[in-house]
């Protein structure tokens, strides 16, 4: 479709220019499928979604990556998570986070599905937030998206661009940081 096509262009433009992106289309319009596709060959991709998202992820690799080598991390693999490999794909849920991620290397991407839910400030969103800031430290890429609506809780919608390291790119103040005061004047 049309418009998948000038979607993955935008996810790259977006990528080269900011490093991040938010994609919100409405379920079913094909974002797994765009963001697949505008993630480079050689990517060490990991995927963060819902545990009962994997086994779609899964497919979706199958369909329009197949040239990715994919894998989904379960609780036991939580003490023994490894960084994937360039062309390879890594399937996890913030449940099974590692406690840290060390030694994060060059061109991460990451991919946050059903990022709404990322809206408020718990130890979960945490981890996320240091694993997109230290895979975009290291020439990395960060896409969330979602089709949830999210407008009417400007709290939780200022949460999540945080998170997904956005918020600066709008709403910055004079030193570059996030301006919660700015993002408030906006959506009052």
């Amino acid at each position: 479709r049309p418009y998948q096509t000038d979607g993955i262009e935008w996810i790259r433009a977006m990528w080269e220019r900011h490093g991040t992106c938010f994609l919100a289309w409405d379920p079913g319009l094909g974002k797994s499928g765009a963001a697949l596709k505008a993630t480079p060959p050689e990517a060490r991709l990991i995927i963060v979604c819902p545990e009962g998202v994997k086994k779609t992820w899964a497919v979706e690799i199958a369909k329009f990556r197949p040239d990715l080598v994919s894998r989904a991390e379960s609780l036991s693999g939580r003490k023994s998570f490894k960084w994937p490999e360039p062309g390879c794909a890594v399937v996890l849920n913030t449940e099974i986070f590692p406690p840290r991620f060390r030694g994060c290397p060059d061109g991460v991407v990451v991919i946050s599905d059903e990022s709404h839910q990322y809206s408020n400030v718990v130890a979960r969103t945490q981890r996320l937030r240091v694993l997109i800031r230290e895979s975009l430290k290291k020439n990395g890429r960060s896409l969330s998206m979602s089709g949830t609506p999210m407008w009417r809780d400007p709290a939780g919608l200022w949460c999540m661009y945080v998170t997904f390291q956005l918020a600066k790119l709008i709403w910055a103040d004079p030193l570059g940081q996030p301006d919660y005061d700015a993002f408030c004047k906006d959506f009052g």
